[in-house]
């Protein structure tokens, strides 16, 4: 579920308890959802401000500078404000603040103050010091923020890819450079907004699993790495036979993404996943196949040699002797042969057996799996 719905649940869950003289609020306008969805703005305006701030560069101008300056005060001011309403509902945050800032050297601004967010912290005490913020509220959007950080984190990632995709094969001349890779980190700037988002709220969601009762979300909402951020195709310079997509694209939910795009990338990358499983699968069968062979050979060989003795009639009983004692010596160079090769190939089909007991091959009607593969018959091909 998308934050902007939890946020309209919680409404209008608010309005039936005004109706029904329900509610538990402490604050005449602010009732304990509000507080918390307000948090979240904040905490997503920090981190805006942040972004801005470093962005300024060392050549920055005085109004960009003075702008930076006006957000950083605005956003004080609405900490400030809802702090006061805050302390109602979470008493023990006043002594958390007071603590805090006995330990700071310097105050901290509007862009680093992320002290007495409305969440349990596991430093803060007992639970009963949030019973009045619902946790279940708070786990409720915190899920749905995750939710919609992780949407946004791959959408981005398809945008930079088709735009480096575009500029590689469309983009000439220095001008046309310098727009484009504007652009594309705009992108990336958007990405990186993203993943902190994420990453706040998967902190918050560890915090909370102590104090919720909901199991589950551990699968979906993986701790996120810079490293994770990579598009379908990209597999972090690992080779094909151990690469891994990253956990972004096949997490549960990704096949509600109702965007065409994200769903034919996905077709794409299945097909070409598929279309990996089925050459290796081929390239089993012929090694089994040019093993089965070998060993086919070298016995006709040994067969061969061994019909060779007695086939000619000599003069000279010396004769006689010589050709049989050479033909015998290369029968037996051939039987130390495949000797050798079934000893050394004695353990493969059990671990082919073993390999495809973990993956979906195609079925075949040709192929018995009761008897598994052997070297004794050619194995049957599928495509």
């Amino acid at each position: 579920m998308a934050q902007p719905a939890v946020r309209l649940a919680l409404a209008q869950q608010d309005a039936r308890e005004l109706e029904d003289s329900t509610v538990i609020s402490l604050h005449a306008e602010v009732t304990p959802s509000v507080l918390i969805s307000t948090a979240m703005d904040l905490e997503h305006a920090q981190h805006r401000l942040r972004v801005d701030a470093a962005a300024l560069g060392l050549h920055a101008t005085d109004a960009q500078r003075a702008n930076i300056v006006t957000c950083r005060n605005t956003l004080q001011c609405r900490i400030e404000a809802w702090t006061s309403v805050q302390v109602l509902y979470m008493p023990i945050v006043a002594n958390l603040r007071a603590t805090a800032l006995l330990h700071q050297s310097h105050p901290q601004n509007a862009g680093h103050d992320d002290s007495g967010l409305p969440s349990p912290r596991p430093d803060s005490g007992k639970a009963e010091d949030f019973s009045l913020l619902f946790p279940s509220d708070i786990c409720n959007l915190t899920y749905a923020q995750a939710n919609d950080a992780l949407n946004e984190c791959r959408s981005h990632i398809r945008l930079q890819t088709q735009l480096l995709r575009f500029k590689a094969q469309n983009i000439r001349g220095q001008g046309a450079n310098t727009r484009a890779r504007k652009t594309i980190d705009t992108v990336e700037e958007h990405l990186a907004m993203s993943h902190m988002k994420y990453c706040c709220a998967h902190k918050v969601l560890v915090t909370l699993s102590a104090h919720v009762d909901r199991t589950g979300w551990q699968q979906s909402f993986q701790l996120l790495k810079k490293s994770d951020l990579r598009p379908m195709g990209d597999f972090g310079g690992q080779t094909q036979g151990t690469a891994i997509m990253s956990w972004i694209w096949w997490t549960h939910g990704v096949s509600a993404d109702d965007s065409a795009g994200l769903q034919d990338s996905l077709r794409v990358e299945w097909c070409k996943a598929r279309a990996r499983h089925n050459r290796w699968h081929e390239e089993i069968q012929l090694l089994m196949e040019e093993m089965h062979r070998v060993l086919a050979f070298l016995k006709w060989h040994i067969k061969w040699w061994e019909e060779r003795a007695t086939l000619r009639t000599f003069v000279r009983s010396e004769d006689a002797e010589g050709f049989v004692a050479y033909a015998k010596r290369q029968g037996a160079v051939r039987r130390a042969l495949l000797t050798s090769f079934e000893n050394r190939w004695a353990s493969v089909p059990a671990l082919v057996e073993s390999a495809y007991s973990n993956l979906d091959i195609a079925e075949d009607a040709s192929y018995d799996r009761d008897e598994g593969p052997s070297l004794e018959a050619p194995p049957p091909f599928t495509y």
